[in-house]
This record gives C-alpha cells, sequence and structure tokens, in this order.
C-alpha cells in the first residue's frame, strides 16, 4: 500500500522514507515520537504514542531512511490524515542491501519532473554562450562544479520551503533560467530590460545557490551542516567565487566579478531575508525577482498535490501562512468559466 491510497479508518501496511523526527514528552513524563514520512509525492505525519529513551535514539539517527510500517491507524487530523501507531513493535528500520535497489531512500524521494540530462544539457547551452562574453565566468562555474558542486544535479534547494526534493537545486536553476531567457533573449524576441546583461544573469542564476550543497545534506537527510549553520549559502559561494579566481589566475576586483559577486549577495532581495545587500543593479533586482517568484510558484505547485480543485488548502507559512486556493481547471489546463 502507498501513502497515496490513504483512507481514513484503514490501516496502512508499506514503506515509506522518514524524513523527520520529533522526541516529545507527554505530561505524564512518558516519550512520544512525532515522524514525517514519505513516499514519492505524498508527505504525511506519523505518530508513535510510545518510544523508549533509546528507541528516540534510534529514530532520530534512521533518518534518510526507509521504514517499513505495518497496521497503522489512519485518521484525519486538522483537515489531514495521519498513521498512528502504539509503540516501535511495528515499525522496522530497512537496512539497504547493495543488490536490493527496492530499499534504496532514493525510490521514496520526490523527484524534479526534468530528468538531470535535460537540465545537465541545458546548463552547457547557457555555458556556453556565457563563455562567449565572460570566459571567466566559464572557469569559475567550472572551477566550483568539479572541487564542490559535484552532486548539484542531485541536492535539494531547500530543507522543506521549495524545491526541496531530489534535483531540486538544479530544477529550481533550469526554471530560473528558462525564465530569464523568456524575458531577455534576443532570439525568441526584443529584450524587455535594455540594461540587463543576459549572460552575467546567467552565470549568478547557476551560481546564486550552489552553496546549498554544503550547507545542508542530501535529499534523503536535509538538515543543515556545521558549516552551513555557522555561515550561509550565500557567503560560502562568495568564498567559492574568491577561490576560483586566486586559483585561476582572475582579477577577483575586476569589474564583471564584483558585479556577479553583488548579484549573488543580493539574491534574497532583502537583509531581513538574509542578504547582506539589497539589490543596487538592474541585473541582481531581476535575478532576486526571479528567483522569488520560482520558489514562490514551487510553494503553490507543492500544495495542490494533495488538494481537489475548488477548494482552499492548509496554512502555508513560505506563502505568508496564507490558504492556498486550487482553481477548477478543465482537461486541457484551462480556467473553468461560467
Amino acid at each position: 500500500m502507498q501513502l497515496k491510497d490513504l483512507k481514513a479508518g484503514v490501516r496502512f501496511t508499506g514503506k515509506a522514507l522518514l524524513k523527520e523526527v520529533q522526541i516529545k514528552r507527554k505530561k505524564d513524563g512518558d516519550l512520544f515520537a512525532h515522524l514525517q514520512i514519505q513516499d514519492g509525492h505524498h508527505l504525511n505525519h506519523m505518530m508513535v504514542w510510545k518510544v523508549t529513551e533509546q528507541q528516540g535514539i534510534q529514530l532520530s539517527s534512521a533518518k534518510g531512511k526507509v521504514l517499513a510500517i505495518k497496521d497503522a491507524d489512519v485518521n484525519p487530523f486538522n483537515d489531514q490524515l495521519q498513521l498512528t501507531v502504539n509503540d516501535m513493535k511495528n515499525i522496522k528500520v530497512v537496512e539497504r542491501q547493495n543488490d536490493d535497489k527496492s530499499t534504496w531512500s532514493g525510490t521514496y524521494l520526490v523527484h524534479a519532473p526534468v530528468s538531470s540530462k535535460v537540465m545537465r544539457d541545458y546548463f552547457q547551452k547557457q555555458l556556453k554562450e556565457i563563455k562567449k562574453v565572460y570566459p571567466e565566468f566559464d572557469i569559475i562555474i567550472n572551477y566550483i562544479m568539479k572541487h564542490y558542486a559535484h552532486d548539484f544535479l542531485a541536492h535539494p534547494a531547500a530543507k522543506s520551503m521549495h524545491h526541496s526534493f531530489l534535483g531540486g537545486l538544479a530544477y529550481h536553476e533550469y526554471r530560473m533560467l528558462k525564465d530569464l531567457n523568456r524575458l531577455q533573449n534576443p532570439k525568441i524576441g526584443k529584450p524587455l530590460y535594455h540594461h540587463v546583461d543576459i549572460n552575467m544573469d546567467r552565470a549568478a542564476i547557476i551560481l546564486h545557490d550552489i552553496g546549498k550543497t554544503k550547507e545542508m545534506g542530501t535529499a534523503e537527510n536535509p538538515d543543515y551542516t556545521i558549516l552551513g549553520t555557522l555561515s550561509s549559502h550565500i557567503t560560502i559561494c562568495f568564498d567559492w567565487i574568491k577561490e576560483a579566481c586566486d586559483q585561476n589566475g582572475i582579477d577577483s576586483h575586476q569589474e564583471s566579478i564584483e558585479l556577479l559577486r553583488h548579484i549573488i549577495l543580493a539574491h534574497h532581495g532583502r537583509k531581513e531575508w538574509g542578504s547582506p545587500v539589497v539589490p543596487a543593479t538592474e541585473d541582481a533586482m531581476l535575478v532576486h525577482l526571479i528567483d522569488l517568484m520560482d520558489s514562490h510558484m514551487e510553494m503553490f505547485e507543492e500544495a495542490y498535490v494533495d488538494q481537489d480543485a475548488n477548494t482552499l488548502g492548509n496554512r502555508n507559512f513560505g506563502l505568508q501562512n496564507v490558504t492556498p486556493f486550487k482553481k477548477p481547471e478543465n482537461p486541457d489546463g484551462s480556467l473553468k468559466r461560467d
């Protein structure tokens, strides 16, 4: 049975990836566990009403692994279906065997809807265009990818807010590049914004979140690393650009590098959102707005996965605590009209 098939009053037996664990204490002093489990596109909460100290430690260390769950009760809670078991007797951690791909956690993760090959090929095309104008950017990007971000195509873009799935980081940047090219690419129309440098912005989009490959763990267990906790993906990338310049004989204070780094430093848009500076160029503002747009559109798309048309969903913190409305659609995807 899969999580997408859950129904109230029906017991669940199946496998799911353990995404999050919270060990809490009840008023009587006993411990219980609040789990988040995932199966493909479906994320559900699960309560284990009684755990020992040792079981709590074991569960916490099992994040990113697959659980075999037997006879879990399914009940509605806060407009969602929640699984519950009384204790750990019905839960077992499945250890991955080299010859058993069915227990590989990647099977249970949400994947980017575009293949790694398609995204890789698209990035290579962008790099060819960038190299024609800014060969130094091409050197910097390839240096960082080789030395620090070799797992870029499989990494999530966030722990939970947006694109928090296998390949989410690359998919986020892929869509941002698509948005930029539709706005500014002279091959498909007159650029809308005449003072924007499309190749500088392409390079900035590829690099702006690249530090997340060291800021947080993999899609199976995307907790923040020590480096990510003490620093941030913005400053990590800033340091990598300086290193790439030093190692390849590039003047890190030349104008093109300074402007590129400004876009990366300012891409969150506001200091209270984590940027050390606010956008001071059109390029920096455009990259920030494209980043903001794609992250928010993805949060709507994720909210709609299990939501029926013509209904309000659950409150979404990332979308300013709004309750997303999913409009009714015709079979061709167009909006229904009376």
